[in-house]
């Protein structure tokens, strides 16, 4: 069975197999349709677009999965089951057509954070996000497995047969921070996202030996749905995504707010209005 537990030198072969990639895809998906259904505050809807795209990237793992276990004739024959995944055409196409898209979406998502923060820089940033997603279409091949070197060994996906460089991973990392730390408002959500985004660097560091491992980060970003759960028990229910984006001084309020929290359904620019108008009586 490809889900066989080997002990090798008191360490566990963990398994990490199709069963666990549409367990993940099942339970983020679920969570993303409640969350964007939710209407806790103007946040929810967008939390579910951003935890379905990483999400989807356990839908795409249980594809490659799916691809190994029906598509190697060898399989059976080596250790645990353990063979690697055949380039066939549907891994290939998926490797390099579809994939980078669903990666790379993360980023032009957080650039659609309900905020009026520099509207006029998002279109750039979602070019800059294309653009990158280009690039494993013309360097990849077909995902292959990787041995992970962590507490917990085992075979996992490498995505596209490349191990991203330091540097390259470094890089991606600043550009989803630079993104959120630019939309998103108020600035504690940007600020438990990243949190979230650090521990799960230590988990693959520590899990799996290396943090260049994109499948199994996109797995783990998975956590941020039970901060996002649990949001209503530690935040009011007050609709402050405006908090950062407007202020009243004196008699004149930021352009723009207004007219976002009327659209996202808060009530909080009714107030301010009011009390410019009795300024002005």
């Amino acid at each position: 069975e490809d889900c066989a537990v080997i002990a090798t030198s008191s360490l566990a072969v963990m398994c990490w197999n199709i069963e666990v990639s549409l367990a993940a895809a099942v339970y983020g998906y679920s969570v993303s349709i409640y969350l964007h259904q939710r209407g806790y505050t103007s946040r929810d809807a967008w939390y579910g677009l951003f935890l379905a795209t990483f999400t989807s990237t356990q839908a795409l793992d249980a594809v490659f999965w799916w691809i190994k276990e029906n598509g190697n004739p060898d399989r059976d024959e080596l250790l645990g089951g353990y063979g690697e995944i055949p380039c066939t055409p549907l891994n290939w196409y998926t490797s390099k057509f579809i994939l980078p898209f669903v990666i790379f979406f993360q980023p032009i998502a957080i650039s659609l954070f309900p905020s009026t923060r520099l509207p006029k820089t998002r279109l750039i940033y979602r070019l800059l996000a294309l653009l990158g997603a280009m690039l494993p279409v013309v360097y990849v091949n077909c995902t292959t497995l990787y041995e992970t070197t962590g507490v917990w060994k085992g075979q996992t996906l490498m995505y596209g047969g490349v191990m991203p460089s330091y540097l390259l991973m470094s890089l991606g990392i600043l550009f989803w921070t630079v993104g959120a730390l630019t939309y998103i408002t108020p600035f504690w959500v940007a600020r438990n996202i990243l949190l979230i985004g650090g521990v799960n660097l230590v988990l693959l560091l520590v899990i799996d030996g290396t943090i260049r491992l994109v499948s199994k980060l996109c797995f783990y970003c998975l956590l941020l749905s039970i901060m996002w759960l649990l949001e209503p028990y530690f935040v009011p229910p007050t609709d402050d995504a405006c908090q950062d984006d407007w202020v009243v001084i004196g008699e004149s309020m930021k352009p723009g707010c207004n007219e976002k929290c009327e659209s996202g359904g808060a009530a909080t620019s009714a107030a301010p209005a009011k009390a410019t108008e009795s300024a002005r009586a």
